[in-house]
């Protein structure tokens, strides 16, 4: 029996799922995947080698796809973005979007900056640089979402949303269940300007879930 290619299990788990991807875009998903693969028997990208296994890498990111307008040139930032998951994988499937993927390790940099060029992703940009603060955002990346998968930055995201976010941005943060309840207690120090607008779980990842909060309002004593 033929091997699935790594575009068709895409496109197979994509109509499972009952997710708009067309396969131009799976095919790009492999040749991401592809890269990964290349570039991680040098740095530490994933530990996901088996291409079956690699999927639900690619459905996650199509899972938050509906919080992007298709249509607009909307701005999304996403904290950490190791790989590509799911910052790069998002500006694929939104070219129209301009993407900042923030990441610390030089290395993992190079891989991003590589990875965006092959898949002649013109609209993104890759800043090599450990957020500690709202402050080490450049001020020009005010953005509409901010997507981020690491647990213990989810202070930082929050704080971000508060301060660089206009009303009705998102922060979308993929997380477990622990992290799900982390950021509902940190929440009510928001109160009235950030909210908790959906908890959708995350199909194929068991226990993961997509905590999405909304920025309501201006921080009236924050300085910016």
């Amino acid at each position: 029996m033929k091997e699935v290619s790594v575009s068709g299990a895409i496109m197979e788990a994509a109509r499972t799922m009952k997710l708009q991807l067309e396969q131009e875009q799976a095919a790009a998903m492999e040749e991401h995947f592809r890269l990964l693969q290349h570039w991680n028997r040098a740095v530490s990208l994933t530990s996901v080698r088996n291409p079956k296994a690699a999927v639900t890498l690619y459905t996650e990111p199509l899972q938050i796809l509906d919080l992007m307008p298709e249509r607009g040139r909307g701005k999304l930032v996403d904290l950490g973005s190791g790989g590509g998951f799911p910052g790069l994988i998002l500006a694929l499937l939104r070219p129209s979007w301009t993407v900042l993927l923030v990441e610390r390790a030089a290395r993992k940099v190079a891989f991003l900056a590589e990875a965006a060029r092959k898949l002649g992703l013109r609209g993104v940009q890759v800043l090599e640089r450990d957020l500690q603060s709202y402050s080490d955002l450049p001020d020009a990346w005010s953005f509409d979402i901010l997507t981020l998968k690491a647990v213990g930055a989810f202070d930082l995201a929050l704080t971000l949303l508060d301060q660089k976010g206009t009303a009705g941005s998102l922060a979308i943060l993929l997380a477990g269940q622990d992290g799900v309840s982390t950021v509902e207690q940190r929440l009510p120090q928001y109160a009235g300007r950030l909210e908790q607008a959906e908890i959708r779980p995350i199909v194929g990842r068991e226990r993961s879930f997509a905590s999405v909060i909304r920025k309501v309002s201006a921080c009236q004593d924050c300085s910016t």
